[in-house]
């Protein structure tokens, strides 16, 4: 990876000694520090959820279960349950999937990521069946008969209906695989194992037309590699750190992804200056968001900042620099106090608006959905619908 000298500057440089051993922090490991003379962050406050947002939450889900029991017809009943899966996938679990990628995640957050993966799975089984039910029949015209010239008549459009569906079936499902691999968080062994085929299921997804999509799967992709062990295959896949992004959400994570992985190959202090130039080109970057969004993204890579420090100030002290872990430590103070500690916390903390891209959408209730998933997520701009309805 090139990165230029000036990228370092304004970052303390200390000398990396054969004495300082390679880091290897899981990225499930929450980011809040052992006790030190003066830094220490608490993260839970930080990421503390308003309770309207949980109860917002419950109501979407009430709304598209009660879809499933509405619907007529087979493929109707898919394409909610459908809507159903995608939604757990995507919505209560993008706080906690933003947290658990760049290494911040508590027990908590696991448990939420593993139990909606778990409910998708359902939702998605049963989405399989009701679509392999449906007879040749009931979605295609007979080979004897003509097929309608005109666009979206019946025969055809049932036939176009039910191959996005199944389409979106087989692109939610490596994305509830690689969620489900939460609920062996705690188990480095079996994460790792399980981390491989995830990371191998996420590959096809990575070649779809939908950018959004693509940019999702490389991101969990390179994430379940790093995991696994294979840190050469995400860092390849990943882009440079401090070039633009082209998808505002995935693309950013990926860029702070990326310097932790730096991190976890022992270079703190480049993974530091990376950090610190991410933070300073938000503004750039996304000039059409309003200041407080850009807060938020600069919050964010604050608190990456502050992990990739805090580990390398903890393995200064364990190989005995303690006076080089003080020049960390003062810099992670400044961080904290100037960039963190402008307001009490909770504070704003840009997260991923949704886990995975919502593809499927339960035509009855979709417009209520997304009205209020808008007003949950108000550091993203809207985004142009994917749906199979």
């Amino acid at each position: 990876m090139k990165t230029r000298t000036t990228l370092l500057s304004g970052v303390v440089l200390l000398p990396i000694l054969a004495a300082v051993a390679r880091a290897q922090v899981p990225f499930t490991a929450p980011v809040d520090t052992q006790p030190t003379t003066r830094f220490a962050l608490d993260t839970a406050a930080m990421w503390a959820e308003a309770p309207d947002q949980a109860k917002a939450r419950e109501a979407q889900r009430q709304e598209l279960e009660s879809a499933i029991r509405s619907a007529e017809g087979p493929q109707d009943r898919a394409a909610a349950h459908l809507a159903l899966a995608n939604w757990l996938l995507a919505v209560p679990t993008a706080r906690p999937a933003t947290k658990w990628i760049l290494g911040m995640a508590s027990e908590a957050d696991l448990k939420l990521l593993a139990d909606s993966a778990d409910a998708a799975q359902s939702h998605l089984k049963e989405a399989r069946l009701l679509l392999n039910r449906i007879p040749a029949t009931a979605s295609a015209p007979a080979a004897s008969q003509p097929t309608p010239a005109v666009p979206g008549a019946a025969g055809s459009a049932g036939d176009q209906r039910r191959r996005k569906l199944e389409a979106a079936a087989s692109n939610l499902e490596p994305f509830q695989v690689i969620l489900a691999t939460a609920k062996v968080a705690s188990d480095r062994k079996a994460l790792k194992a399980a981390c491989k085929p995830a990371a191998r299921g996420l590959a096809a997804v990575r070649e779809v037309a939908n950018d959004e999509l693509s940019a999702c799967a490389l991101m969990w992709q390179a994430f379940a590699w790093n995991i696994a062990g294979r840190e050469g295959r995400s860092t390849v896949s990943l882009p440079e750190a401090t070039v633009k992004p082209e998808n505002p959400d995935y693309d950013f994570i990926c860029r702070l992804l990326r310097c932790l992985i730096i991190m976890d190959n022992g270079q703190y202090p480049i993974g530091l200056a990376i950090t610190m130039r991410i933070r300073f080109n938000c503004s750039e970057w996304f000039p059409k968001e309003s200041k407080e969004q850009i807060k938020a993204r600069e919050h964010l890579a604050a608190l990456v900042q502050c992990r990739i420090g805090t580990t390398w100030m903890v393995k200064l002290r364990e190989s005995n620099f303690p006076a080089n872990a003080d020049r960390v430590e003062a810099q992670l103070v400044e961080v904290r106090d100037k960039v963190l500690g402008q307001a009490k916390p909770p504070i704003e903390i840009y997260t991923l608006p949704q886990a995975v891209p919502i593809l499927v959408e339960s035509p009855k209730v979709s417009t209520k959905v997304a009205a209020t998933q808008a007003a949950l997520s108000p550091s993203t701009k809207p985004k142009a619908s994917t749906s199979a309805e």
